[in-house]
């Protein structure tokens, strides 16, 4: 799956217990995945989950990678709102 779809796939499954049942892959995939940008877009599912816990797992593997969403201003400029957005300390 195309990490631009993961939130809308999230949305449409409409099947939290299923996916947080597979967390582990969701970090993996914010961990390991190419365009840091992508790790936004899957952040947004993630926080349809409501689960604190691997949103929390989860920002802080998109802090890690703030540097790589610096390298263009529109990735940075989100990365940005994602951080005020959700009250996250850097």
């Amino acid at each position: 799956m195309d990490d631009l779809s993961v939130d809308d796939f999230i949305s449409k499954l409409k099947d939290n217990t299923l996916i947080l049942q597979n967390k582990d892959v969701l970090l993996d995939r914010l961990k390991n995945n190419e365009s840091a940008y992508g790790i936004l877009i899957i952040m947004n599912g993630v926080k349809m989950l409501n689960d604190k816990n691997l949103f929390d797992e989860g920002a802080a593997i998109v802090v890690s990678r703030k540097t790589e969403l610096g390298k263009f201003p529109v990735w940075e400029k989100e990365y940005k709102n994602f951080i005020r957005e959700n009250n996250i300390k850097e």
